[in-house]
């Protein structure tokens, strides 16, 4: 069995665990050899795998607690730890990219700082790389099979972390080049390198900041409500759909939908017709909390239905 099917084997717990240790080793390798060498783009990318590792740890222990089920005093369950840890993180990193941009800017344009690139930037780039890959896909292939925000902000961060190794390589390379070479002008691509990585961070914080604010103010899912909404009146025996409200916490959904039926409907046939709209919408929403109210239709009756 592979290295890859082994880790896809593990639970979100486990999986989360192993991205800490993996984003560990990364961070030593590129804080070591940013400060052996001053490059601020290997430096702005270990800082950016710090902030990483804080986010996994935050994940680990919000994945462990999310699970919880729900008890007396929280009764709708722990989903939001969820939400509420992949919205820290992205305030972390909106801060730290903000830094970033900060210190190339005034690299760029006031002080010039000496970088001594060597092979082992280029090495520890390439591990940084393959392993930012490889959870990336592991994380995203949990996210959506666990529909945990959580995990598919991990796996933005591992996904974001391979664009910006990319771009750090080539802002290395550009500074060697320039000490090659002696054409001035090239050394300025490490701390341009690091003005993109800090844009390519805040552009992904800023989604998942946006995507955890909708969660944690009970927004509903776009188009969900409709969607349900046809769903139920599409059951037998119901008239009328009078209310559809949907709200998630971390992956779990919940549905309260006040349904009006036929008044002529015994109380057995009308709970088999709340029955029948309850599976219909945990078809679309799997695991979802579904709360039927059910009313009398106020409609006009026929003048059969009279007699």
């Amino acid at each position: 069995m592979g290295l890859s099917s082994f880790l896809s084997r593990l639970n979100p717990e486990r999986l989360t665990a192993l991205s800490v240790l993996a984003v560990i080793s990364l961070t030593l390798l590129k804080l070591g050899v940013g400060l052996l060498t001053q490059s601020l783009s290997l430096l702005s990318g270990a800082l950016d795998s710090i902030l990483d590792l804080v986010a996994m740890f935050v994940a680990f222990l919000a994945v462990r607690v999310a699970r919880q089920p729900a008890d007396v005093e929280y009764h709708y369950g722990h989903g939001k730890v969820e939400n509420f840890s992949a919205f820290m993180e992205a305030l972390l990193l909106i801060a730290t990219s903000s830094w970033i941009f900060y210190e190339a800017l005034q690299r760029l344009l006031f002080k010039k700082v000496g970088v001594e690139v060597n092979i082992w930037a280029f090495i520890v780039m390439g591990v940084s790389i393959t392993v930012s890959f490889l959870f990336s896909r592991l994380l995203s292939r949990a996210a959506r099979e666990y529909n945990s925000q959580v995990l598919e902000a991990g796996a933005l961060n591992f996904a974001t972390d391979i664009w910006s190794s990319m771009i750090v390589v080539v802002g290395l390379a550009l500074t060697r080049a320039a000490s090659v070479w002696g054409v001035d002008f090239l050394r300025y691509g490490d701390p341009a390198a690091a003005m993109v990585v800090a844009g390519l961070v805040f552009y992904a914080s800023l989604k998942i900041s946006k995507k955890a604010v909708d969660v944690l103010l009970d927004r509903a899912p776009k188009g969900m409500a409709e969607q349900l909404e046809k769903l139920i009146c599409s059951v037998k025996g119901v008239v009328d759909c009078k209310r559809v409200r949907v709200r998630q916490a971390g992956n779990k959904f919940f549905v309260d939908a006040t349904i009006l039926l036929d008044p002529l409907l015994s109380l057995r046939r009308a709970s088999k017709v709340a029955s029948e709209v309850e599976k219909k919408i945990l078809k679309v929403l799997p695991g979802a909390d579904v709360v039927i109210d059910t009313d009398p239709s106020r409609a006009p009756r026929r003048i059969v239905e009279r007699i």
